[in-house]
């Protein structure tokens, strides 16, 4: 959740903007499981002071986990039913079977189609561009040692073509992570 947190905190304000244009934000995790064990379908966390607990700290996150295998009655039936379809179960109510059929049009829409395929291709681009800075990081680390990349790429059992070909990835890569 501080992850996330943090990550939404960088993407809504740039560096050196005042922090007061910072929004009020949502960490919200659906799990299948009830990370905590207490029957609840619905934990919200705020944070607050520990020695006095009634005193927020007003930094307006929240950070909710809703657990589909919930016991207790404390959410709504809408809420209820859209936990049980992520479950795997039918819809009961109007809302329930209006998600449902948007989630349809959704599945069968070409332009999601492509949105998708075209986030999966990004992904998989920063993914390689991940493993061949380690590759030379690793790599640069051990040359560092003794000057020679030939010596350091038998020493971490790969070939110098290898080397090269992730410090050419990393060179030709549109992301600067």
């Amino acid at each position: 959740m501080r992850y996330y947190q943090g990550m939404i905190d960088l993407n809504v304000i740039s560096k050196g903007e005042d922090y007061n244009n910072l929004k009020k934000s949502y960490i919200i995790f659906i799990c299948n499981y009830d990370e905590f064990k207490l029957g609840k379908h619905i934990y919200t966390f705020e944070n607050r002071c520990k020695e006095i607990p009634e005193l927020l700290l007003g930094d307006n996150t929240a950070k909710i986990v809703l657990n589909t295998t919930g016991t207790a009655n404390d959410i709504s039936s809408d809420l209820k039913d859209i936990l049980d379809v992520i479950d795997g179960k039918l819809p009961q109510t109007e809302l329930g079977r209006h998600i449902v059929a948007e989630a349809e049009k959704v599945k069968n829409s070409e332009e999601w189609e492509r949105e998708y395929m075209t986030l999966m291709m990004r992904d998989r681009e920063i993914l390689e561009l991940g493993s061949a800075k380690t590759l030379v990081q690793i790599i640069d680390a051990l040359a560092s040692e003794n000057g020679n990349i030939e010596e350091a790429c038998k020493k971490a059992k790969i070939s110098p073509g290898q080397y090269y070909k992730a410090k050419q990835v990393i060179e030709d890569s549109e992301y600067d992570y």
